[in-house]
């Protein structure tokens, strides 16, 4: 009996076949193509591959890991397994809270002290009594508006307030990293005022001290709605 290898196919002249020493096997070639190494015996199963995956490059950090000397988020976390991002320190918020009381109250006052002028003038005619009026309804408005652009759009679109921006503090989602939005912004303004008006300001009183003694200096709204006032600036966007 034959040894096992390549010789001329008995069935298909011009090629040649693999013998395995006891029968004839599926492999065939074309004689002098450079030989192979011995095919399975007829009928035994291949082999399955044995994947093994490349290394990584010299340096290069494994998947899913952080790369070397990077965060491994966008904000320094709060804790190693609540992943809050770290809120700002109370004073740069206190301060830029101040600002913004401080700039709308002179945007009140550039109607409200006109109009008490005018209206030392009543005696003089009626018409000085209705200017003054005027003045008063227009700086309580002018004052409400500018708040509002302030807190709600300015403040949802960029996370900033004219406050916050001179601080360098913003207002972002604690996992998103960006602005509110104006919807967000309102909900924000609107809900510890809601719930203080139903607690005779309990509620409203206690949002505005939490941070005292909070571990993340985080108002009570924030932890509610996952909101965060984060060190830094946006990038990319207006401050309008």
């Amino acid at each position: 009996m034959a040894d096992s290898g390549w010789y001329p196919d008995p069935s298909t002249p011009g090629y040649e076949r693999y013998w395995d020493g006891q029968t004839w096997t599926e492999q065939i070639r074309l004689p002098g193509q450079p030989a192979t190494p011995p095919p399975p015996a007829y009928g035994a199963p291949a082999a399955a591959p044995v994947y093994s995956a490349p290394a990584p490059a010299y340096g290069a950090p494994a998947y899913g890991a952080p790369a070397y000397g990077g965060p491994a988020g966008g904000y320094t976390p709060y804790g190693a397994t609540t992943g809050v991002p770290r809120n700002a320190e109370i004073g740069p918020r206190l301060l830029a809270y101040l600002i913004d009381v401080g700039v709308t109250f002179g945007v009140l006052l550039a109607a409200v002290i006109p109009g008490f002028l005018v209206s030392l003038l009543i005696e003089v005619s009626d018409v000085f009594g209705y200017l003054a009026v005027l003045l008063l309804v227009v700086g309580y408005v002018g004052a409400l508006g500018f708040s509002l652009h302030n807190l709600v759009v300015r403040q949802g679109r960029t996370g900033q307030t004219i406050g916050k921006k001179r601080m360098n503090i913003q207002l972002v989602g604690e996992s998103t990293g960006v602005p509110l939005g104006i919807g967000g912004a309102v909900i924000r303004w609107l809900l510890p005022a809601a719930l203080g008006a139903i607690t005779c300001g309990i509620v409203s009183t206690l949002d505005l001290l939490w941070p005292l003694w909070d571990a993340n200096n985080q108002r009570l709204v924030d932890k509610w709605m996952h909101y965060s006032v984060v060190a830094g600036s946006p990038t990319g966007l207006g401050g309008r």
